[in-house]
């Protein structure tokens, strides 16, 4: 009985330890991408899974694609 209440406790307690990490993570990346566009630029290129939209709707915004100038 004991160790299972000891392994729940650990359990709880590495949840919430891993909840604040992960919130305190996202508020510095917050405050990161408020000062800097670049790493705008840069969360979205991380992030972007290299599918361009295949469904275009009325009122959605046209991507536009930063292409580099033809040489």
């Amino acid at each position: 009985m004991r160790s299972r209440l000891l392994r729940a406790t650990a359990d709880a307690q590495a949840i919430r330890l891993k909840g604040q990490a992960d919130a305190d993570a996202a508020q510095i990346m917050a405050k990161a991408l408020e000062t800097n566009q670049n790493l705008v630029s840069l969360r979205i290129a991380v992030t972007w899974n290299g599918v361009l939209p295949v469904n275009m709707y009325g009122a959605a915004p046209v991507p536009l694609l930063p292409l580099p100038a033809p040489r």
